[in-house]
């Protein structure tokens, strides 16, 4: 089994928007949700691909939430501490128009000292597999 520790979770919402104008509604022309943070990225690939892999970490709210459904959606276990907060949220606006990419991240996890210690005891129990 795999497993993957991500401190610092992560999701990405693209849009794509046929150009950006500030002070305009603009209709979007897709829109898709991705995982981010590079080891439960990691884990999300394999899972695509069939090998058994664990993610932990820290998730908050409702990001966090739709991160663990990503997550089960490729055959992911998980086992993420649950912290106050919300679970990182990087919105990216691709302006099809000029091809330029914009990156807005939202970051508001809360973790304390017990967070980091329940999180440490979920790897070790996990090392020997």
């Amino acid at each position: 089994m795999i497993l993957s520790v991500t401190p610092n979770s992560t999701i990405d919402y693209t849009i794509q928007l046929p150009h950006f104008r500030w002070g305009e509604t603009i209709r979007a022309g897709d829109a898709v949700w991705g995982m981010a943070g590079k080891p439960a990225d990691a884990s999300w690939v394999l899972g695509e691909l069939g090998y058994e892999t664990i993610a932990t970490g820290f998730a908050a709210g409702q990001v966090g939430e739709r991160m663990v459904a990503l997550l089960r959606s490729k055959h992911v276990n998980d086992d993420f501490v649950q912290v106050a907060g919300e679970t990182r949220l990087n919105v990216h606006l691709v302006d099809q128009e000029s091809g330029g990419q914009s990156t807005i991240a939202v970051d508001s996890l809360v973790i304390n000292e017990n967070h980091i210690q329940a999180l440490l005891n979920k790897v070790e129990e996990r090392l020997d597999q």
